[in-house]
């Protein structure tokens, strides 16, 4: 890996994965774009989306880094962009309709200066999945540069029963 590529890489590192870990409750509420309704059936983004990190329990990628398109939609948004980027890399991060369906921003971090993060969360019939997180990091210029963690690649209902204790017992 060279200077340039490890230098990129630990910008992306520094803006998406410690954020969550050193600002610990410093992200701004979400807007009200972010928490609209679900944009899972956003058009692809032409993305060519380059894996270079899987999570080995759950045979994901958890680092993709990504070639934006030429030209974004006029009137692009952050949270447009991150859901179009996240359609156009599904396949690469093995994400079915299921998974996008399931999906919805949770934050977008947005300073104003330096790069932007969109992330994402997965929740089924109201209740979060449990470790699922995903964070589309782009320019200023809203161009997305790379793709980190992982949501489920699949959901599917284990049991229609229920929970099988009450809350007392449980």
């Amino acid at each position: 890996m060279g200077v340039r590529s490890r230098s990129r890489l630990w910008a992306v590192v520094l803006a998406t994965g410690f954020s969550s870990v050193i600002g610990c409750g410093s992200n701004p509420p979400p807007t009200a774009e972010a928490v609209a309704p679900s944009g899972w059936r956003t058009p692809p983004l032409a993305v060519k989306a380059t894996v270079a990190h899987v999570n080995e329990n759950l045979k994901v990628p958890s680092f993709v880094w990504l070639t934006p398109p030429d030209k974004l939609p006029a009137g692009s948004t952050p949270v447009s962009v991150a859901w179009g980027t996240l359609r156009g890399a599904a396949p690469a991060l093995k994400l079915a309709d299921s998974a996008l369906q399931a999906a919805h921003v949770s934050a977008v971090h947005d300073t104003g200066k330096g790069g932007i993060v969109t992330r994402f969360a997965q929740s089924v019939d109201g209740l979060d999945v449990f470790r699922t997180q995903l964070n589309v990091a782009m320019r200023r210029d809203l161009k997305p540069i790379a793709v980190t963690g992982s949501l489920a690649p699949s959901l599917r209902r284990l049991s229609t029963n229920g929970w099988s204790l009450d809350a007392s017992t449980a």
